[in-house]
């Protein structure tokens, strides 16, 4: 995994450098700070969207109890779903992929001899803070939610007092997956928000934003360019007992 080292107090100085505001009051750390948290959370996204898991986390739900469950905290975006009726995830185990449903299905399985035959598949549906099953869970079963967290800011609740900067936590802190180099993307947004400040003229820090922006979504799209990209699973089913259904 990548371990940018940069801190947040060594990155808010190349900004002050590279905008030849090394000595001047104009630019309070709050503010770059912040400035620093947005661009982080952009940097973020571009990760997310390029779909190749750089953020994973899990959460469970034991059914029917949780239905519907409450999602995480920092919960962003969803992976998948797996259900396994032994409640163990491991090799022994069988485990069932979830599909979604749409919001206009919801009643799809309101007729209770549906459910009682147990000749449906469960679905799950994300809508506001909470993840919902249907058909209602009748019997025992364990959920995995696989997520991607929201993004992490540099926090203020741990800087040192009389300094009004963290220099001990990084990047790799609050952004793991950010590679040595990445952090160009976070200065020069910075920095085009820094002359924006000033009036000036943000062209060139913008400019140099957009090719590392570009630059990002290229070489982040492939996280494992020795192989392809995957199996895909085209059945209907969620239970594949042989490859026909993979390609």
């Amino acid at each position: 995994m990548p371990k940018n080292p940069l801190t947040l107090g060594q990155l808010m100085t190349k900004c002050r450098q590279r905008t030849d505001m090394v000595n001047s009051t104009f630019i309070t750390d709050a503010e770059l700070r912040g400035w620093a948290n947005i661009a982080l959370a952009e940097l973020h996204d571009i990760l997310v969207m390029a779909y190749q898991e750089y953020y994973i986390e899990e959460k469970t739900y034991n059914l029917p109890s949780e239905n519907p469950g409450e999602l995480p905290e920092n919960f962003y975006k969803s992976l998948g779903v797996d259900m396994s009726m032994t409640g163990d995830f491991g090799g022994s185990s069988v485990v069932y992929r979830l599909r979604p449903y749409s919001f206009q299905e919801r009643a799809a399985y309101s007729n209770p001899l549906m459910t009682a035959s147990r000749s449906t598949t469960t679905f799950y549906n994300i809508r506001g803070n909470n993840i919902h099953f249907i058909p209602d869970p009748t019997i025992g079963a364990t959920v995995k939610l696989y997520f991607v967290p929201q993004a992490v800011y540099f926090s203020e609740d741990t800087t040192p007092a009389g300094t009004g900067v963290d220099d001990g936590k990084t990047i790799y802190t609050v952004a793991p997956q950010a590679a040595i180099g990445w952090e160009e993307y976070l200065i020069n947004d910075i920095c085009m928000k820094i002359v924006m400040k000033e009036e000036g003229d943000p062209t060139p820090y913008a400019s140099l934003k957009n090719a590392q922006a570009k630059r990002l979504r290229s070489v982040t799209k492939v996280k494992d360019p020795g192989e392809s990209k995957a199996i895909t699973d085209v059945g209907i089913g969620t239970l594949q007992r042989n490859y026909i259904n993979w390609m």
